[in-house]
């Protein structure tokens, strides 16, 4: 085996790693385990709160439940207000014990529906997983600023309990988490730090495929080129910066799942396009390289229809993802 072969080998088994990663993060997701009170006073920063929420679905707006971490022999009740659509309505509900000796200011933080746990053949819309709030009375929830999550904050005094329900979109709320307020806020510029860094890097890579195909104009630098672009308008996507971009170039505005089906569909189409290059399946195999190379240019269909239907765009977009990760995966197989 050449050297040139073996390069190609490695970047082929590499793509396709890629592409299976970003496959099984589409099908990721969190079950809706049973309610326990969550004790804030004894946290040290952090904590899931899948273990503690309660799961109700119910067709009624207005419905009284048990509330979650009541203290003492006699039940508490409050009730819950539905606001979204319907006709059905689905509701995940903890409850929150302080048992230290001072206030408690935590934060709780709940990550917009991104690609992770989105689905693969129809895709669930991006956006705010949280519908609407009904607390317990006296408890004070403030909403925060943020890009790609919803973070709300509150307090609760030595010895005092208190329950939260979010009316949900879907039967769970995956990712949400629990936070010291000082913890959070260490955390958050940690990851800020983080996602700058990785945009950085991408873009210098962008530039790098670029500038290559400008030295030597070979059609693997302009693929590779084209899918480092789309790759950074999804890594941004999912950071929740793009959509202001867009609103700041005044580009004509776009819902978010018809922006995720464009950026999808062009890493697709870059992806074809790419293996083509990179294999040289033209000189090699003609036949095939023509049909994939076909293949990739009808795939620049898919960002255009994402535009009219952007939830079947992305199903597209996905599934072809996956098929190319399986054709790429050069791992030995069984006889």
């Amino acid at each position: 085996m050449t050297r040139n072969s073996r390069a190609r080998t490695g970047c082929w088994g590499l793509f396709g790693l890629v592409r299976w990663i970003l496959f099984l993060l589409a099908w990721q997701a969190l079950p809706v385990p049973a309610a326990d009170a969550l004790d804030i006073g004894a946290m040290k920063s952090g904590a899931e709160l899948a273990p503690y929420f309660a799961f109700l679905e119910t067709d009624e707006r207005d419905v009284p439940i048990e509330r979650p971490g009541s203290l003492g022999a006699t039940k508490e009740f409050m009730t819950l207000h539905a606001k979204g659509p319907g006709p059905r309505f689905r509701w995940l509900a903890a409850g929150f014990t302080n048992s230290g000796s001072r206030i408690q200011n935590m934060v709780i933080l709940v990550p917009d529906q991104s690609f992770t746990g989105s689905g693969v053949i129809w895709p669930k819309p991006p956006g705010p997983q949280v519908v609407s709030i009904t607390t317990t009375r006296g408890l004070e929830l403030q909403a925060l600023p943020a890009s790609a999550e919803q973070v709300f904050a509150f307090a609760l005094p030595p010895g005092g309990s208190a329950a939260i329900a979010f009316e949900v979109a879907s039967g769970n709320l995956a990712g949400a988490t629990l936070w010291q307020r000082s913890a959070f806020d260490a955390q958050k510029d940690y990851f800020a730090f983080f996602r700058g860094a990785l945009l950085g890097v991408a873009a210098l890579l962008t530039v790098a495929m670029f500038a290559l195909y400008g030295f030597r104009a070979r059609p693997v630098f302009l693929a590779a080129g084209g899918f480092a672009l789309a790759s950074i308008a999804f890594m941004t996507f999912e950071a929740g910066h793009l959509l202001p971009l867009l609103a700041a170039l005044r580009l004509p505005p776009l819902p978010a799942p018809a922006v995720r089906a464009v950026v999808e569909g062009l890493m697709a189409a870059f992806t074809i396009l790419y293996l083509v290059a990179l294999a040289d399946l033209r000189r090699l195999m003609p036949v095939i390289g023509n049909v994939l190379l076909l293949l990739g240019g009808l795939a620049f269909a898919i960002p255009l229809y994402g535009l009219v239907e952007p939830l079947i765009a992305s199903g597209l977009a996905r599934a072809l993802a996956g098929l190319l990760g399986h054709a790429t995966d050069d791992r030995p197989r069984a006889l």
